[in-house]
């Protein structure tokens, strides 16, 4: 008979203890040295916004039926074209300086515009009635350059309305658009030439629509801002100056600022039918504008707005 031995199971364990040492105390890094501050970044140069010492700031603001004519090739005149109005579209052109005319020029200032006297202003503004009149902005020295040059925004280029696409015959401007001065009973009663400056557009209130066309947002009021290295000078030529400049006698040359603008009375959307009378062919017409109700501000008139050819 089989007898079964007992086995033996041994765990051995096994350590090595020989040559231990009790572990060390683990030490945090030193921190590292304290950065110097650094400093902050000088304030970024607008050298191209700049207005020199001795320079002036230029404003020239335009509002209602005014149309700025611009060479499609960068070579043609660059005006804004005040549109002389109609009897049944009766217009006010007005030139709108504030408190700034020098007393002493008064005088001829009313003589180049053929009056004989200067009206009287709200609080000093002065506001000259336009009629055949060209207007520039040159410096002491007669240069017609503004900085920088003549730009336009995005604004201007997407709220102003273009002409030439409204009518395939309107190909080119009147005549009298290119005239040193307007010639008597001319459809342009004034102009002001663009000679440099950066051009944008305030948004109209409201919205309205050119012809069949959608629902879209006008230009209240253009503006083109710039400065002269020198001190700038307003001038006019008018029928009574003839082919000589005037220069309006301002008190103050560090900021040239003026208004042009031509609103109707009563404010109508028709109006807007008077910007044909630029075209050199008669046969252009305008389409009419329709003002989507309600009005959301009184007085206005997209169809009496600022406009741009081509």
């Amino acid at each position: 008979m089989l007898k079964h031995r007992p086995t033996l199971y041994v765990f051995v364990l096994i350590a090595a203890i020989a040559g231990c040492k009790p572990a060390q105390e683990t030490k945090a890094p030193p921190p590292p040295p304290t950065a110097a501050p650094v400093p902050a970044p000088a304030p970024r140069e607008l050298t191209a916004a700049k207005v020199p010492a001795g320079g002036s700031l230029v404003k020239v603001s335009f509002e209602g039926s005014i149309c700025h004519v611009l060479g499609e090739d960068g070579k043609r005149i660059n005006r804004a074209v005040v549109i002389r109005g109609e009897p049944k579209m009766v217009h006010d052109p007005q030139l709108i300086i504030p408190d700034d005319i020098d007393p002493s020029g008064a005088t001829d200032l009313a003589r180049a515009l053929g009056l004989a006297s200067l009206p009287g202003g709200d609080h000093g503004t002065l506001k000259l009635r336009l009629n055949r009149v060209a207007m520039r902005v040159v410096d002491s020295d007669g240069d017609q350059a503004i900085k920088p040059d003549l730009d336009f925004g995005p604004d201007f280029q997407y709220l102003v309305v273009k002409l030439k696409p409204l009518d395939s015959n309107f190909k080119d401007v009147h005549a009298d658009v290119t005239e040193d001065v307007p010639p008597k009973d001319s459809p342009v009663v004034a102009y002001f030439q663009f000679n440099g400056g950066y051009v944008s557009s305030d948004v109209m209130c409201g919205r309205a629509a050119i012809g069949t066309g959608p629902e879209v947002r006008f230009a209240k009021v253009v503006t083109v801002t710039g400065f002269t290295t020198k001190a700038a000078k307003f001038q006019i030529r008018t029928a009574t100056t003839g082919s000589n400049w005037f220069t309006v006698p301002f008190r103050h040359s560090d900021v040239i600022e003026v208004s042009i603008v031509n609103e109707a009375n009563p404010p109508a959307p028709e109006h807007f039918a008077l910007n044909a009378k630029l075209a050199a062919d008669t046969s252009v017409k305008m389409p009419k504008i329709t003002q989507v109700p309600p009005d959301c501000q009184s007085g206005l008139s997209p169809g009496c707005s600022n406009t741009q050819w081509p």
